[in-house]
């Protein structure tokens, strides 16, 4: 065989095996990509229904009008909302605190006439941090006092 016709098919074929290997690249990533964005829409959906379920569970204790720690750990919630607006953890002490949540949480445990030892408590289970605590950090002392008050509880009567 004539080495320039060598040559030049063993060119030709270098460059359809180039061509080749380039699709097959262009494919794969394809499906690469889709997998992955698949992969983050089933998380997504699994993340939702998880919430739903979370919020589905609160509401069956909360509705069961004996239930005192099922509401103790929505207003627990509702605390750590306050004291915590955007919901990042690592902002909970630069956030600022909202009053109007903080009061709120104080007319719901004298209201429901829920034990503050069982909010503190679900407080403590769910974000491992002392209620007491967090409230003299987040409320000055007036402020303190009259929540204190709006929540019909002497703090000395109140376990650490």
């Amino acid at each position: 065989m004539n080495p320039l016709v060598a040559a030049a098919a063993s060119a030709g074929i270098s460059s359809a095996a180039q061509k080749v290997t380039e699709g097959d690249f262009a494919k794969k990533a394809i499906i690469v990509i889709l997998v992955l964005v698949a992969a983050w829409l089933g998380y997504r959906e699994y993340k939702k229904r998880k919430e739903q379920e979370q919020v589905n569970n609160d509401n069956s204790i909360v509705t069961n009008k004996n239930s005192k720690r099922g509401l103790a750990k929505v207003i627990a919630t509702n605390i750590r909302g306050a004291f915590n607006p955007s919901g990042y953890e690592w902002l909970i002490n630069a956030d600022g605190t909202s009053n109007k949540n903080i009061d709120y949480a104080a007319w719901q445990i004298k209201k429901y006439q829920v034990p503050f030892d069982y909010v503190a408590q679900e407080y403590y289970n769910t974000y491992n941090d002392n209620l007491i605590v967090r409230l003299q950090k987040e409320l000055g002392a007036n402020q303190l006092k009259k929540w204190w008050q709006d929540t019909g509880i002497k703090p000395g009567s109140v376990k650490q």
